[in-house]
């Protein structure tokens, strides 16, 4: 695997972050440190998986439409296509923590 090419801490909302390409895949790990931790109200001009750690809200936005909210279990994985906005609330963490683990081929953000 590839180190790290770029870390975030101390992000609003109990937040930290680190990104790596491995095998021709762009990886984002953001960890949220406590229950009610966010990751907040984003999108992005590319298609992306997400495999969650813990149990979350998620919120998608598909252009032109209504929000639509569920729940996401441990180890489950989602898909968000390009220009969704998506955001993750913690509902319960494992081991004290909760993950969103997103995953997309390299190149396809730029």
């Amino acid at each position: 695997m590839a180190g790290i090419t770029h870390y975030e801490s101390n992000l609003p909302n109990c937040l930290s972050a680190s990104m790596w390409m491995s095998d021709g895949v762009q990886y984002r790990s953001n960890i949220l440190h406590r229950v009610g931790a966010k990751v907040e109200l984003h999108a992005h001009s590319y298609d992306h998986t997400a495999r969650i750690r813990g149990c979350m809200k998620m919120i998608v936005i598909a252009p032109g439409r209504e929000p639509v909210e569920s729940t996401v279990g441990n180890g489950e994985e989602v898909f968000v296509p390009a220009w969704h906005r998506h955001s993750f609330e913690l509902l319960e963490a494992v081991d004290d923590i909760g993950e969103v683990l997103c995953f997309w081929p390299e190149g396809s953000d730029e």
